[in-house]
């Protein structure tokens, strides 16, 4: 019964999570109806991107957006165009509310935090591989739960900040494989270098990010140099 249960239920694959800026913020100050139409319209905007990259949305959580890839590097391309995405929706946002506007305005003297007061305008993503059960009711996705699930909503939700892309062990080790590079053990105090050539999916270099004394670790994605977020 185990292992019929395994066979149909179980897979192997990325399951990432994306995670809105400001929604408690924005719904103090603009009230629930209007942001939670927003965060709507937003999904709306980015469910074609994780299409278009091999993902399927199983399901939204508040301002979360939960999904599941095959491939660790479909998420992460995948979710960097989504941040894209949100990005060129904020400005284009503030374009429109602040197009002729007169210099004494909010517009004249706004900065990004003043805009982050009133609009969407970044997001974090997470993302893990491994073993999850999959909830399939009617031959369609809605869920997953594993360890893997709750890596990528830990690294998504609770530690990227602005812009980043954080992954997990199981994700770091699939990512190698998938660009030819030779999985090894970089979580210790001795070896901190991720093997990676630059390009490889968008990817400049990879981070390694300890907690408790090199006890587990997880990776920072960064897709330039200088690991810089925008904005």
């Amino acid at each position: 019964a185990v292992s019929e249960f395994e066979d149909e239920y179980i897979s192997t694959g990325a399951p990432f999570t994306i995670d809105l800026g400001s929604f408690g913020g924005l719904t103090r100050r603009l009230g629930s109806t209007i942001v939670l139409s927003e965060i709507r319209s937003i999904w709306t905007e980015l469910a074609p991107i994780a299409e278009e990259h091999n993902g399927t949305i199983m399901k939204s959580i508040g301002d979360s957006l939960f999904m599941y890839f095959e491939n660790v590097s479909d998420g992460i391309i995948a979710t960097r165009a989504m941040y894209d995405a949100v990005v060129a929706r904020w400005r284009a946002k503030v374009a429109l509310a602040c197009d002729g506007a007169s210099p004494e305005d909010w517009c004249a003297a706004r900065d990004d935090d003043d805009e982050r007061d009133r609009f969407f305008n970044t997001m974090s993503s997470g993302g893990a591989y491994g073993e999850t059960i999959l909830i399939v009711p009617d031959g369609r996705l809605v869920d997953a739960i594993g360890a893997a699930v709750n890596n990528a909503f830990f690294a998504g939700e609770e530690e990227a900040e602005h812009g980043e892309t954080i992954i997990d062990e199981g994700a770091l080790q699939s990512l190698l494989v998938e660009a030819g590079q030779t999985p090894g053990v970089f979580c210790s105090g001795t070896s901190l270098s991720v093997p990676w050539t630059a390009g490889d999916f968008g990817i400049d270099r990879i981070v390694t990010r300890e907690y408790f004394g090199f006890a587990f670790c997880y990776y920072t994605i960064c897709f330039d140099a200088a690991c810089e977020l925008d904005p």
